[in-house]
């Protein structure tokens, strides 16, 4: 089996073999109150390490484990002999290499196609402050605890901040106020330079902004005003609605997208909605919390997982809420490479295919790997210069990098395609985005067609493909072969517990959007039917051929009756105070709506008519408020640094401090400071935000994970307002 590595924090690469998998594992008792988890049985396993150059600074998680590095330097075999005590910890193997940052290509041919060339580049970028690499490049022990302390000392850059926020019944009394507390920091948190959006959710939507607004003082008032008299008022929990509309705004190549899912229990369609988050994963990174005991682990770490984003499960009452949610918020501000693009100059001719390529462009953060691939015709391939360029979201500009592509310099791997292999998946990625972002114009069958060639060709297994294997069995028996059936029973399709998580069918996924009809409550809308699964149309209540008559007569009015109630479930919320409905507009009437509900096959069909109303009069009613920005009123019981991250403005600096610290600004600047500022006129303002990020340091250390960003963003400001290299730490004595 090959695998790319991972790249865990500053420069190193990561191999991790997840042992949960093993059945069996045996807990044995070593000591008072140390308990050691064992793999049953004999264990073993073999590792190779092969890179472009030399290997270094390796490192293994179990003591077992014993390497060998070669005359070149660029392999290491590692061994971990047969056992029966091998701990039941993950198998990680760490290194790093002299040339892990800088910008590589290879060019690589192989016996399995040899009329072809693999053009591989990569890079691990790293665009926050180089001083403090040199400092900072060690590999991590604990990379979760690393991912979500924090403590990450990366430079914050642009972006695009979405919140989406549970607001189903259950998040009701102090769950919401809690999620409302955490939302207000979090708005306070962003980068200067960002745009930002607040997504509520239940059965009903409720979106604060049609689009992403800047981050000005403006928008922020408005935003806090609008958290403040958030409840918790939209019905269910349906999460694929406000994806959907997410994904239906437009994007901006330099503010990277990260989208913040909040909620405390199950979603109505789980595997629809992991399968659209894991397609769009390139337009918007997802990271997700669960607050509360009932919230679903597998839903929330799954949900992070495909959009690549992080995780977090929060209990009632933690005392950690904000810290963990800006945590998250400290990941998705790091700078990150968009709008990544190859030009490839006289070689274009020959390249038959490339990845990521228009229309899809993804971005990567730094510390990530970027993994450009190209196969290319190798008769028509040039010595040439190629170009990559991209977006630096923290400098905001655009960047390229110059390589050469030398013919003479191909590698001859032989009979190994591995490199092929994994070009053929990212491109087999790439069609499957086409497909679901309906970015294509050809049709589904033009797709699965470029699909299943790729996997064929190049030996990837595919949605479309399967491989299988042949036995020949040289002692052949003299009986005569014979031909037999074997029964294959269908299972049910009644999949009750799909929507939440807890139980799938064997066969294919059957989402939602993809099934034959509603399931066992037959065309009666998403309230009922997506709460639960599914079940074919043709399979009247569920019922077998066998049934008593009699029977099947009570199991069908028993289905009108649920219908009736459908029905009126589906006309109750148009006459809600919530939703205004025009009765002007005769689509929008009841027996209109109880006729679609009764017809209509999509089990989404209630969902979507509810909340294009709701949007519908939402809209109206914000046009003829003229799109009055609300005033905020900061709370009279703040406490702590609370009352002093009031002062900060979204660029960064304070305009003043909190009662308790006013006295310090009395007096003027330190006579030294007006030989370190760039604008003599903004001495004032640098000096307020000098004090403010050492009174947060300094008094407030307890609270660091909460404040984090605040005081990124402030010195952030005073980065670009003082001269290089100059030390703000050296004023820490006027604020003891």
């Amino acid at each position: 089996m090959a695998v790319k590595c991972d790249i865990t924090k500053h420069g190193f690469y990561s191999f991790i073999f997840p042992m949960n998998f093993i059945p069996g594992i045996i807990t044995s008792s070593s000591g008072k109150n140390n308990m050691k988890r064992n793999i049953p049985g004999e264990f073993s396993a073999n590792i190779v390490v092969e890179a472009s150059s030399t290997i270094s600074d390796l490192s293994v998680s179990h003591s077992e484990m014993v390497h060998k590095q070669d005359d070149s330097g660029n392999r290491v075999t590692i061994a971990l002999e047969e056992s029966s005590s091998i701990s039941s910890k993950d198998i990680v193997v760490s290194f790093s290499t002299p040339e892990i940052r800088k910008p590589q290509i290879t060019l690589q041919t192989s016996d399995k196609h040899p009329d072809e060339v693999l053009a591989h580049i990569t890079c691990i970028p790293r665009i926050s402050d180089e001083e403090e690499v040199a400092e900072e490049e060690v590999p991590s022990e604990d990379h979760e605890a690393a991912k979500t302390s924090g403590e990450d000392e990366f430079d914050i850059a642009s972006g695009e901040f979405i919140f989406v926020v549970d607001r189903s019944g259950s998040m009701g009394g102090e769950r919401i106020e809690i999620a409302k507390d955490a939302l207000k920091l979090f708005i306070q948190s962003l980068p200067s330079v960002s745009k930002f959006n607040i997504v509520g959710f239940g059965t009903r939507l409720d979106i604060m902004y049609p689009e992403s607004v800047p981050y000005s003082k403006q928008n922020i008032d408005d935003a806090l005003a609008k958290i403040e008299m958030m409840r918790a008022d939209l019905g269910g929990t349906n999460l694929s609605e406000p994806l959907d509309e997410i994904y239906d705004m437009a994007t901006d190549y330099k503010y990277p997208r990260s989208i913040f899912v909040l909620t405390d229990g199950k979603i109505f369609d789980t595997e629809q909605v992991m399968k659209k988050v894991r397609s769009h994963n390139n337009f918007g990174r997802v990271h997700s919390f669960g607050i509360g005991g009932e919230a679903s682990k597998y839903l929330v770490n799954e949900l992070a997982k495909a959009g690549l984003g992080t995780s977090t499960l929060i209990e009632d009452n933690d005392p950690n809420t904000k810290a963990k949610v800006i945590a998250a918020l400290n990941q998705a501000a790091r700078p990150a490479l968009t709008n990544i693009q190859m030009n490839w100059g006289r070689n274009s001719e020959a390249v038959k295919f490339e990845v990521p390529r228009e229309p899809i462009f993804g971005f990567i953060y730094e510390e990530e790997i970027l993994d450009v691939y190209a196969v290319l015709n190798k008769a028509e391939l040039a010595h040439e210069e190629v170009t990559l360029s991209f977006f630096n979201t923290f400098d905001q500009e655009t960047e390229e990098i110059i390589f050469d592509v030398n013919p003479d310099e191909i590698i001859d791997n032989g009979n190994n395609d591995v490199g092929f292999k994994l070009a053929a998946r990212d491109n087999m990625a790439h069609y499957e985005r086409l497909k679901t972002q309906k970015v294509y114009e050809a049709d589904n069958s033009s797709i699965q067609k470029e699909v299943t060639a790729l996997s064929l060709k190049y030996s990837v297994l595919s949605e479309h493909t399967a491989f299988f294997g042949k036995i020949k069995n040289k002692a052949k028996s003299g009986e005569e072969l014979k031909t037999i059936e074997i029964p294959i029973k269908k299972m049910e399709q009644n999949n009750f517990y799909r929507g939440y998580g807890a139980l799938r069918s064997v066969g294919a996924p059957m989402t939602l959007s993809n099934r034959s009809s509603p399931g066992f409550f037959n065309k009666i809308g998403s309230a009922i039917g997506g709460m639960f699964g599914a079940g074919s149309g043709e399979e009247k209540c569920m019922m077998s051929k066998g049934a008593p008559r009699s029977k099947a007569k009570r199991m069908a009015r028993k289905r009108c009756k649920i219908e009736m109630n459908c029905v009126k479930m589906c006309a109750a919320p148009k006459a809600s105070k919530k939703v205004s409905i025009d009765s002007s507009d005769s689509s929008g009437s009841d027996n209109d709506v109880m006729e679609k509900c009764l017809k209509s096959s999509d089990s989404n069909f209630l969902r979507k008519e509810m909340n294009k109303e709701f949007r519908s009069s939402k809209q109206k009613s914000k046009k003829s408020k003229n799109n009055e920005l609300m005033a905020y009123t900061p709370a009279k019981n703040l406490e702590g640094y609370e009352k002093l991250i009031q002062f900060q403005d979204p660029d960064g600096h304070f305009t003043d401090l909190s009662s308790e610290y006013s006295h310090l600004l009395a007096n003027s600047p330190p006579e030294d400071l007006e030989s370190l500022v760039k604008n003599d006129s903004m001495i004032d303002e640098i000096w307020t935000t000098i004090l403010a990020v050492l009174i947060l340091e300094t008094h407030f250390k307890s609270s660091k994970g909460e404040w984090v960003m605040i005081a990124k963003k402030a010195r952030s400001f005073l980065k670009k307002s003082l001269q290089k290299g100059s030390d703000i730490d050296q004023y820490r004595s006027y604020i003891s």
